[in-house]
């Protein structure tokens, strides 16, 4: 390539095509130099050029260049070195020994290498030292192909999306291998790929559809590295929770030779042409390159000080309210604009229809990492977006730093993960945890009225790919992450999980009954509640991971789909998930957009005797049965319902509310009718009344 003088409007950043060549912009506000690295296209270990970048008043560094002969056709692989201070305790940490990723990379090629080179330092116990040791052959390349690189433009429409309301959204949590990896109708060269779910009458996609869901929410996708500590194990990030590229598919999901991009664009338009919507799980908490012992990859080595969030006590450290070394700097403008453009290809050009954010409330972290408001931050800045407008936003509310739990708070048109829902659900139906669990959760029941404006803001789950499955849930009462390699520390250590009398697998029938009756009245807690349900990969067919509750790094059958293992009990659970979304439906009044309040809208009943509860009955310590019935009105037209539960061991005599006639149109358990409530039980009722 040859310099030139050429003076478009400014450019994006990263790297963008011109009708004369290209455009080179990296922000980096303490640099002192900044040099565009071009590498042999068949040797990426050989730098072939090196061109300096110029800087603007505002920190950023441009250039422009026209093609040499072959024109825009020709692709190159290419990274920035940065030079400027190397003074941790202020902060900086450049090292020009070190190629970095171009933030805006939209490829790669090659791969990453555990070498000491890919380090900054050269104490490896204390961070110490200044390593100038050239760490571009064991570091991946960008690539940049001017011909496939035009403006992003919007590839998916409105019009060609699902567009389906929050009031009839469920979601499908999935991994994208481990759902598809051991699938016996997909061919073995495309299973645990993007390519698995391509096709027309796909069967993965085909399931989904018929199972009754609205929307795949799949685990993060975008590239991403294994944890420094995991190599020696002989392990892997499996779940995909450590990222450095936010533009670039994983090309760990790519058949061998294929494009990522147009794999995952082929893939969202699988699920749409099924009427699915496709969520993306999404990480803008922290990157790859982890604490002050991590490596030097990207954003550490243009600049550190402004890209993350450092300690201010000590800047040679970084904060970690996310737990994994360090928190991207949500705050700097940016980042911000990283994160919206990054947000706006994943969804105008890849397809993706909305993104829940991990660890959300660490983007709503203002200057040395105190929480703001999150309208206030960069969460305000993604709901107003008008490139998103069409897109679903889901936070997690939460971090692990100060004021971190923002349950409820993020307002506007974000909806949240709801842990308070997981929590009491499960303990609704655990014996050592059920006095009180109906008043408590009465509330959650209803929308969670407490924490949120509207009840489709609160995204209700039992499991998460965080956790217990839903089968090990009722099987195991601890943790048996041993094959985790961090002898059982890691994972949480309170799940209000139960195994019924044996821990873990067991021929036990009665055991196994009671197993599969706690799993039935989960599922219907869960599906019958005001809000937006969320299923976990598997639990619909009694996916089992053997109690390990954090598989993050189990890349293999402990976490992957067993689709041959269906038996009895996993096609007849199947079934009843099956039928319950049939039903749900049919039946608007479960999913109501504003919480219900007048009497005219909910009414408790007690079950023996029918008669409404008042406030002695709320204040008995002891209550372990009642129903709740859900009046149908002109906004919300179909069947009035009534929802019956009973938590304790021994049968109940029933009598439903109000002058209704009512039939039993679902239950968890064997036995249940109009005047019989089982024991651990929930049923549903729906009115038959004329003006039904």
């Amino acid at each position: 390539m040859t310099a030139s003088n050429l003076k478009p409007d400014v450019p994006r950043p990263g790297l963008s095509a011109t009708e004369a060549g290209f455009n080179a912009r990296l922000f980096s506000a303490h640099a002192e130099a900044v040099w565009l690295c071009l590498f042999d296209e068949d040797d990426l270990t050989t730098e072939t050029h090196r061109h300096p970048l110029r800087r603007d008043a505002a920190g950023w560094w441009s250039g422009s260049w026209s093609w040499d002969a072959g024109g825009p056709n020709k692709g190159f692989a290419y990274g920035f070195r940065v030079d400027g201070p190397y003074d941790p305790t202020a902060g900086h940490r450049f090292n020009v020994h070190k190629l970095l990723a171009d933030p805006y990379a939209r490829a790669l090629r090659g791969q990453l290498t555990d070498d000491p080179a890919i380090y900054g330092f050269t104490d490896f116990e204390t961070g110490a030292g200044f390593s100038t040791l050239d760490s571009a052959p064991f570091v991946p390349k960008a690539w940049f192909d001017g011909a496939a690189t035009p403006a992003a433009g919007r590839t998916f429409p409105p019009w060609q999306r699902p567009l389906t309301c929050w009031s009839n959204t469920v979601i499908y949590e999935a991994h994208l291998k481990g759902f598809s990896r051991e699938h016996p109708t997909v061919s073995a060269a495309r299973r645990g790929t993007y390519q698995a779910y391509h096709d027309m009458d796909n069967p993965l996609v085909a399931y989904l559809a018929q199972l009754g869901v609205s929307a795949v929410e799949f685990l993060p996708l975008m590239a991403f590295y294994d944890e420094r500590h995991l190599g020696p194990l002989g392990l892997t990030n499996y779940w995909g929770y450590n990222p450095l590229h936010f533009f670039v598919p994983t090309d760990r999901y790519a058949v061998p030779g294929s494009d990522p991009v147009q794999a995952v664009q082929a893939l969202v338009q699988s699920f749409h042409r099924a009427g699915l919507e496709v969520l993306l799980d999404v990480v803008f908490n922290h990157t790859a390159e982890s604490d002050h012992l991590g490596p030097t990859l990207s954003f550490r080595g243009i600049d550190n000080a402004s890209y993350y969030h450092l300690d201010p006590s000590n800047p040679a450290r970084y904060l970690n309210p996310t737990g994994t070394g360090n928190a991207l700097n949500g705050s700097h403008p940016v980042v911000q604009q990283l994160v919206l453009d990054a947000l706006a290809y994943w969804h105008e050009t890849l397809g993706f229809d909305g993104f829940r954010f991990d660890l959300a409330s660490t983007m709503a972290r203002g200057a040395q990492g105190r929480m703001q408001r999150p309208s206030d931050s960069l969460i305000g800045q993604i709901e107003t977006d008008k490139r998103l407008t069409a897109a679903k936003v889901i936070a997690e509310p939460w971090d692990m730093g100060e004021n971190g739990y923002q349950l409820g708070r993020f307002g506007g048109r974000w909806t949240e993960w709801n842990d308070r829902f997981r929590d009491g659900a499960r303990a609704l139906w655990h014996p050592d945890h059920r006095r009180g669990a109906l008043q408590r959760f009465a509330d959650l029941f209803l929308g969670s009225a407490q924490s949120f404006e509207r009840p489709l803001q609160s995204v209700n789950f039992l499991t998460a790919h965080d956790g217990f499955t839903l089968s090990d849930l009722v099987s195991f009462d601890h943790k048996h992450n041993g094959a985790n390699g961090e002898q059982n520390r890691d994972g949480h250590n309170h799940n209000l999980s139960h195994n019924h009398g044996a821990e873990g697998p067991t021929t036990d029938p009665l055991i196994t009954a009671e197993r599969e009756r706690t799993v039935r009245a989960l599922l219907l807690t869960l599906l019958l509640a005001q809000g937006v349900p969320m299923l976990s990969m598997g639990d619909e067919r009694g996916h089992s991971q053997s109690g390990n509750n954090n598989a993050y790094c189990q890349d293999g059958p402990l976490s992957w789909l067993d689709w041959t293992a269906s038996g009895n009990q996993a096609s007849e659970l199947e079934a009843f998930v099956r039928q319950t979304l049939t039903l749900l439906r049919r039946l608007p009044v479960l999913r109501q957009s504003r919480h219900l309040h007048t009497r005219e809208q909910v009414s408790w009943w007690r079950v023996d005797d029918g008669v409404e509860m008042e406030a002695a009955d709320w204040e008995n310590p002891d209550l372990d049965a009642l129903s709740v019935m859900l009046s149908s009105h002109q906004d919300i037209p179909g069947p009035s319902v009534t929802i019956a539960l009973n938590i304790g061991e021994h049968d109940r005599p029933l009598r439903l509310p109000g002058e209704c006639h009512w039939t039993l149109a679902l239950g968890s358990a064997e036995g249940g009718t109009v005047a019989v409530l089982p024991r651990r039980s929930i049923l549903l009722f729906q009115s038959l009344d004329s003006r039904d």
